[in-house]
């Protein structure tokens, strides 16, 4: 059984190839070090399934990908020899989950992993709604939910929450004007359940 504090081996496990300066020969064995990680977590364990999003995510920031001669990540994940069964989605939703528990562990001394039971789907669930939350008590009411809760139960609650929306300004080329995107796909969206209403009242 892995320990709870694997989440805090993402800098540490680097730490001694970087020391050392990350050589030819040190990516190597970094990147035979990740291959053989990946290979022997199972897909269906929560803490080995977030492993592999570790290991993907050296991977990825390290270029080790390159060292197989792939055009790029994501021909490198599509190569079945080093992610069987896992898929595109499910790797990428791996990595989320890593940065994501990284950064809760280092801003509010969250562990994610002493979450295991949530489970894969109940969390990726969950995962648009941590991403964006700032409260840390918050945040654990989310991850009690997913405890506590099953599948079908989790999406109801969640979909009773509204996501907020962050200020997004983008300004015009032509007439310099700034426009809060964010404004704008509220308004779409109330446009929408407008629609919906009138169409129920029908």
């Amino acid at each position: 059984m892995k320990s709870s504090t694997a989440v805090q081996s993402l800098n540490t496990d680097v730490a001694k190839y970087e020391e050392k300066g990350l050589t030819q020969e040190k990516l190597l064995e970094l990147y035979e070090v990740c291959r053989n990680g990946i290979r022997s977590c199972r897909r269906n364990i929560f803490k080995e399934w977030v492993d592999i999003g570790r290991y993907c995510c050296y991977i990825e920031h390290y270029d080790l990908w390159k060292l197989e001669s792939y055009h790029s990540f994501e021909q490198w994940i599509a190569d079945s020899e080093y992610t069987p069964g896992l898929g595109r989605t499910s790797t990428y939703m791996a990595m989320a989950i890593w940065k994501l528990g990284d950064r809760l562990l280092n801003k509010y001394n969250i562990n994610i992993l002493d979450f295991e039971d949530i489970g894969k789907a109940k969390m990726s669930y969950l995962y648009k709604f941590l991403v964006i939350e700032i409260k840390k008590n918050r945040i654990l009411e989310l991850l009690h939910m997913g405890k506590t809760l099953s599948v079908s139960d989790l999406k109801i609650e969640l979909e009773k929450i509204e996501m907020p929306l962050k200020r997004f300004w983008v300004t015009c080329p032509f007439c310099k004007k700034k426009f809060d995107v964010a404004k704008k796909r509220r308004e779409r969206k109330y446009i929408q359940l407008k629609k919906k209403m009138q169409i129920k009242e029908e």
